[in-house]
């Protein structure tokens, strides 16, 4: 599969990494000079070679003892291995060598909160005021130390004064968040204006929705929701946009001319049976759950595709709106559509992308992949379109798996594209619904019907553990492994299998039990009358993998976790927090449902 264009992290990387065979030989040529060391071992760290780094960086050393440079280097590539004790005398010493040179401080600092030494820390940073006063990388990271010494007032007030000094994202986004944090709105919105009608730049769009989440009205910080449209559309904003009397633009739905793909039909009633009692927000989401919608096909010709950052949108060649993400747009985001530079034009493309990426693992599958098959029966000759598209190890083979080429995937970049002939399935705009479109049978049997049993006859009870990196775990884990064990489940970590061992391992479950997540995904390949217990965290979560079950004819089972008693917070938290859940509860299931 094509990697993405516009991965710039990806070529930096590349380049770096053809950069060390120049840079090595460039050692062996008089006269030699400790920034060839310093620079070679830079590009290690970079590349993630920290021992060969550090193997410069002492040789260096033993020509230029007293390089600030080449300390430096040997302290970033120490602190890279995790050795901080060591790492943090050498950032000291290049202090020491170099006193007027802030990226000594920044690391030296870095490293002793990093082994949560604040006072020496503050040392650093006093010394550090001293000699550059006002200086924004200074007053960053005097921000970082208060913050982990948990006075977010001050570490908000030292970000903003570095923000307002030096206006780069990388303040604003840090001070934003802060703000926010301290419930200082008006101070995060008069930022965040500031930074996207002055500079527009790309800002954090988590910290701007949360922010036009929490101001009390649309007539409020105007300059703001302005400022808003320097950005790519975001379906977040638009309610606030039309309390503001931002109109929504007219587009025209070529329904006429659309193909059934798939027949919709009522939903099923026992899905939101299972749910009824739980206190849950899925319990009272899922009594909406329709996949009536008939799930239909596009084709236009001589088109423009407008790509942002959430969403499309597709012009006709006399301007008008043909087809969007609704309700992503209002009518200022047209102009800026119009004005997007073209990347390309295409002879033909089927567009598979919609308001996700298709880098998480249930969206790939629950959502693109449905219009990847039906793409590749149907229109053969035709490149499938994908947006935000970064490779993930799971792609290739879960095509393959279904029958697709990898090389039919394009990656396509946010911008515009000029089509003569474009096909998109309706899931992808006005109509996206998801989890195979909430649940149409219909529809997810353009993927369920190439899934085929396994004839093994192994039985296994499962539990799928997550890394604790992603957030969501367990609080109590230690305490329900006993319970666990206890009616013979295996705890697994199904990020150290491949695709292939994962599907395999479903294919054997006879008992799934998980924390809701992209690994319960998977349920897809198990055997029908599996048995599944899905824990929820009690605040988050959607029908996913109840959606899933239901179509592969599984026993399902919620159960729905206790919080640790965290409150507020930015709106992605709740589906990050760790949780608890009752060992008591958790051990009465399973002994129904085992």
């Amino acid at each position: 599969m094509p990697d993405p264009i516009d991965e710039t992290g990806s070529q930096i990387l590349a380049q770096s990494l053809e950069d060390i065979p120049a840079l090595r030989a460039s050692l062996k040529e008089p006269p030699i000079s400790p920034i060839k060391y310093a620079k070679l071992a830079s590009v290690l760290n970079k590349c993630g070679k920290y021992e060969a780094a550090e193997k410069v960086a002492r040789d260096g050393l033993g020509f230029f003892i007293d390089s600030g440079w080449l300390m430096l280097r040997l302290a970033e590539s120490l602190f890279h291995q995790k050795r901080y004790l060591e790492a943090y005398s050498w950032a000291c010493r290049s202090i020491n060598a170099e006193p007027y040179k802030s990226e000594m401080y920044f690391l030296a600092i870095n490293i002793a909160l990093k082994m949560s030494d604040i006072n020496c820390a503050m040392q650093i940073i006093e010394k550090s005021e001293e000699i550059f006063p006002n200086n924004p990388s200074i007053l960053h990271i005097l921000s970082m130390a208060f913050e982990a010494m948990g006075d977010i007032e001050k570490a908000a007030s030292f970000e903003g004064k570095a923000a307002q000094i030096a206006p780069k994202s990388i303040y604003q986004n840090r001070a934003i968040r802060l703000y926010l944090k301290t419930n200082r709105i008006e101070s995060a919105a008069s930022m965040a204006e500031t930074a996207l009608s002055v500079a527009k730049q790309d800002l954090d769009l988590d910290s701007l929705t949360y922010i036009a989440d929490c101001l009390p009205s649309g007539e409020r910080k105007s300059g703001f929701l302005k400022a808003l449209l320097h950005l790519d559309p975001h379906f977040r904003f638009v309610p606030l946009f039309k309390r503001a009397n931002f109109s929504a633009p007219p587009y025209i739905s070529f329904e006429d001319d659309a193909r059934i793909v798939a027949r919709g039909e009522q939903a099923d009633t026992r899905l939101a049976e299972i749910f009824s009692g739980l206190s849950h927000p899925v319990a009272q989401s899922i009594k909406n759950l329709n996949c009536g919608s008939d799930v239909t096909l596009k084709q236009y010709t001589n088109v423009e595709l407008c790509i942002f950052r959430e969403g499309f949108c597709i012009i006709s060649k006399s301007g008008e709106v043909a087809d969007l993400r609704a309700p992503d747009l209002v009518s200022e985001h047209i102009d800026v559509a119009r004005r997007m530079p073209r990347l390309d034009t295409l002879n033909e493309l089927f567009f598979a992308g919609d308001i996700f990426g298709p880098n998480n693992y249930c969206h790939w599958f629950v959502d693109h992949l449905p219009r990847i098959v039906f793409a590749n029966e149907n229109f053969p000759s035709m490149e499938v379109g994908l947006t935000k598209l970064i490779q993930q190890k799971f792609h290739e083979p879960s095509l393959l798996k279904f029958g697709v080429n990898p090389n039919k995937i394009r990656a396509l970049r946010r911008g515009r594209y000029s089509v003569n002939n474009l096909c998109v399935l309706s899931t992808s705009g006005v109509d996206f619904r998801h989890a195979f479109q909430q649940g149409n049978r219909n529809y997810a049997n353009i993927v369920m019907e190439k899934i085929h049993s396994n004839s093994n006859l192994n039985r296994r009870r499962i539990f799928l553990g997550r890394p604790n990196t992603l957030g969501r775990n367990l609080k109590n884990i230690e305490d329900i492994k006993n319970t666990v064990e206890m009616f013979g489940l295996v705890i697994v970590d199904p990020g150290l299998y491949t695709f292939e061992e994962q599907v395999a391992l479903m294919q054997e479950a006879e008992v799934v039990v998980g924390i809701h997540g992209a690994a319960l995904t998977n349920l897809l390949f198990c055997k029908p009358r599996a048995k599944v217990v899905e824990i929820f965290p009690p605040r988050y979560g959607s029908w996913a993998f109840a959606i899933i079950s239901n179509l592969r004819d599984l026993e399902y089972h919620p159960i729905v976790g206790e919080d640790v008693g965290v409150s507020g917070g930015m709106l992605t938290d709740a589906g990050r927090r760790d949780f608890f859940i009752s060992p008591k509860k958790l051990n009465n299931l399973l002994g129904e449902v085992i």
